[in-house]
């Protein structure tokens, strides 16, 4: 049964993390700033955590929709979100076992009406 654990990120963050994967991507979001997305995975023993962010050069609002899946795993998670004024939302974080066959992830961000999305291909035996 997948678990979300949004305590876990912070908990990894304030111990120093080993070591932090990024994948992001920006696209225009109308003539507001340009908007990113990011899927960032820490891994701490045999515990992984993936974070789901939002960026964007000012104050604005959105919806977000992570869905992270693998074998018996199947995660979804969304609603709305906003942007303050220091430009990052954490839309989201799940727990996830390092072990088994890996996982895929999607998060897709809807600013404005146009969608930025990420991928992330999260390996097994991490």
């Amino acid at each position: 049964m997948p678990r979300i654990l949004p305590s876990l990120a912070f908990a990894a963050l304030a111990l120093g993390v080993a070591s932090p994967a990024v994948l992001a991507a920006g696209a225009k979001t109308g003539d507001a700033a340009p908007a990113s997305c990011e899927l960032r995975l820490v891994t701490r023993g045999g515990a992984l955590t993936l974070t789901a962010l939002a960026r964007a050069g000012e104050d604005t609002a959105g919806r977000y929709e992570l869905r992270v899946t693998g074998p018996g795993t199947s995660i979804r998670q969304g609603g709305p979100f906003r942007i303050g004024p220091d430009g990052t939302a954490t839309l989201g974080t799940v727990g996830l076992n390092a072990g088994g066959e890996g996982f895929d992830a999607r998060l897709d961000v809807d600013l404005g009406g146009r969608t930025q999305s990420c991928t992330k291909r999260i390996p097994g035996g991490i």
